[in-house]
């Protein structure tokens, strides 16, 4: 028979069901902080107190204190009374671990009404410098537009801006996101570093940006980052592909027409694929053509085609009343002396 004077087996009975919480009532103060003691020894046992009618802001602050409870992404219930009964003091002091885990919905609905606890949670979580906390903070308070969360937009705009400042590459593309339509003037006015970010994300939402606060000066801006050849390609990359998705074709022809004969293949492609999807011009399809680059000429050929490709890239097709390329008359003329022999 398990003693009512040993701890460790009367917790043992409350877990397994052999104890009713209505026995720890009976037992003293000091006998029933025992056992308390001994639940919140074990993942169990924590959990068993999470569920129980003993839990208040004192409880709550101990079991806040396990930070690997809240860690976990699988979906735990038993967690949410814990945040619900924390002061919010206590929550922020324990915003990193809760953050990261499957209760931040719950962490952030909690302290989303109080600006000045939700703000210093959200610095607690970024001065925790951890990767996992930080990108699903951003997620949650940045990437629905809906705004679940009901924060004002001045504050979402700030967290975003904290966020882009720390070192997770996902999470600094969340922000980036988010300001490129709340605040673009905010990306476009640090162009310059942001154009040069590792993450693809976030330097592609800070050109569009920049384009749409300046279009003239992003695309001056633009042109001088491809033109330094000292500058990694994907860099360059994201420059070329947003100008060539923004700007007119008559802004980007001598653009395209030099990168399709670029030395770098990936950048020769890009700009191949725009003319491909978006800039239908013969100066570019010409170039193209002449790209020391096999997938680049394929797709000028094909643009091209006498029967297949399209008038406006310099080609022609069955059916276009304007069939008067040269080479087609060239092709025509030679069925016909075939057709006289």
């Amino acid at each position: 028979m398990t003693s009512k004077r040993d701890p460790g087996d009367f917790a043992t009975g409350l877990i397994d069901g052999r104890r009713s919480p209505a026995e720890l009532d009976l037992l003293s103060a000091r006998d029933r902080n025992a056992v308390i003691d001994q639940l919140l020894t074990s993942a169990a046992g924590r959990r068993w107190l999470r569920n129980s009618e003993l839990l208040d802001a004192n409880l709550a602050h101990q079991l806040l204190e396990y930070g690997d409870d809240f860690r976990q992404s699988r979906r735990d219930s038993s967690l949410d009374p814990v945040i619900g009964a924390a002061e919010p003091e206590q929550l922020v002091a324990r915003a990193g671990a809760v953050a990261a885990g499957s209760a931040a919905p719950v962490l952030w609905t909690r302290l989303a009404p109080l600006p000045e606890a939700l703000s210093d949670a959200v610095d607690a979580v970024l001065a925790s410098e951890d990767s996992q906390a930080i990108e699903a903070t951003a997620t949650h308070l940045l990437l629905d537009p809906a705004n679940p969360y009901r924060i004002d937009a001045g504050q979402r705009e700030r967290i975003a801006a904290a966020i882009l400042e720390t070192d997770v590459d996902s999470a600094r593309g969340v922000a980036a996101e988010f300001l490129s339509s709340t605040d673009p003037e905010r990306l476009a006015s640090d162009i310059n570093r942001l154009a040069r970010d590792v993450s693809v994300r976030v330097r592609g939402f800070s050109w569009l940006a920049a384009f749409r606060v300046d279009r003239d000066r992003a695309m001056d801006r633009a042109a001088e980052l491809l033109g330094d050849e000292s500058l990694d390609v994907d860099v360059r990359r994201s420059a070329l592909n947003t100008a060539g998705e923004v700007m007119s074709t008559d802004r980007v022809i001598e653009l395209l027409a030099y990168f399709v004969i670029h030395p770098s293949e990936a950048l020769a492609l890009d700009a191949a694929n725009l003319l491909h999807r978006h800039h239908r011009h013969p100066d570019i399809a010409i170039a193209a053509a002449g790209s020391p680059h096999e997938a680049v000429r394929e797709i000028a050929n094909r643009l091209m085609d006498p029967y297949r490709g399209s008038p406006a890239a310099g080609g022609s097709r069955p059916g276009d009343p304007l069939r008067t390329d040269p080479l087609l008359k060239i092709m025509r003329q030679i069925e016909d002396e075939k057709t006289r022999e």
